[in-house]
């Protein structure tokens, strides 16, 4: 019978200004008190450091919770208990957002990621949501409306021969945060499709070489390989790092919240590869026209090629 690993480690006591940066930050939450993961991971601690610091932390599980020292940490929590009220500028933000759609919708997944919120946050604030399709997936409207039609997977989409759209969030600049675009939204930061980009590149080479051959072996090798010749190492060569289980459990709940959520989002949220999702077991299915590609939880089934390309916008840096 296989024994409990018991951590043994001796870390180093935590300094004073970051005992008191914490505790400011717990202040900052609803009712004082956090994960013990996300505090872990914004203040690169672990939790065994915390306890030696005076914190209040409840016993480890999937919801461990961190209280500022002399208050007790609650046990028995759901996550939805630590999710606080969105605020009306939020609230105002997301409606107006829905309200700029035609039909005045999108799916949960999109909204999850672009406004940094999650369902029940969407839910507790008066957002409608659909009933969910046979990937998990919902539409989102707004407050006091009818429930939206429940978006289709990818496979109902191509049965119906309808082609995705792309989505995305409009930026400042007037270009979309996602979605397909032409090159107005490249110019904008937007998203490109990769196989217009790579025609893009290919056309400027044609063009480049046909001006005297101005991109010459040298410049070759290292656009394209790292050495003159292509023979550059593959990135995907080297050894994989393994994904660390507080990571793991993040991209697990977070692909509950948006199971319509692909690779490369994952990769920009959570600095994780595809390599490392396969070796902690997440399963992966194949690639859609622009060659995003679904993740599924481990032990769940491959996902069908995604329906629309999703990315995150830019989330503001943490106030310490």
């Amino acid at each position: 019978m296989a024994e409990d690993k018991v951590d043994n480690t001796v870390y180093p006591p935590m300094p004073p200004d970051q005992i008191q940066r914490v505790i400011k930050f717990l202040h900052t939450k609803k009712d004082s008190f956090c994960l013990a993961q996300a505090v872990c991971k914004k203040f690169a601690v672990k939790r065994q450091q915390l306890v030696d610091a005076g914190f209040s932390v409840s016993a480890p599980g999937k919801v461990c919770v961190v209280a500022p020292p002399g208050m007790p940490a609650p046990e028995n929590l759901s996550k939805e208990d630590l999710w606080e009220e969105l605020t009306p500028e939020k609230v105002q933000e997301i409606q107006e957002y829905l309200e700029s759609k035609d039909p005045p919708f999108d799916e949960v997944g999109n909204i999850n990621s672009w406004f940094d919120v999650r369902t029940p946050q969407l839910q507790a604030a008066g957002f409608v949501c659909s009933e969910k399709n046979a990937h998990g997936a919902m539409n989102l409207s707004v407050p006091g409306s009818e429930p939206a039609e429940i978006p289709l997977t990818g496979a109902e989409m191509r049965e119906k021969g309808i082609r995705p759209k792309g989505s995305g969030k409009v930026g400042k600049g007037g270009g979309k945060k996602g979605g397909s675009g032409g090159w107005d939204d490249w110019n904008n930061g937007g998203w490109v499709d990769p196989m217009m980009m790579q025609q893009c590149m290919m056309q400027m080479w044609q063009m480049m070489q046909s001006k005297g051959g101005m991109m010459g072996k040298g410049m070759m090798g290292k656009g394209m390989g790292g050495k003159a010749g292509g023979k550059g190492k593959r990135k995907d060569e080297g050894p994989v790092t393994p994904m660390e289980e507080q990571t793991k459990q993040e991209v697990v709940d977070f692909l509950t919240e948006a199971p319509a959520t692909t690779v490369a989002v994952l990769g920009a949220k959570f600095k994780v590869g595809k390599r490392q999702l396969l070796e902690a077991g997440f399963v992966t299915g194949p690639p859609n026209e622009s060659g995003q590609i679904g993740v599924a939880p481990p032990g769940g089934p491959t996902p069908e090629p995604p329906a629309k390309v999703i990315k995150l916008a830019p989330e503001a840096a943490p106030e310490e």
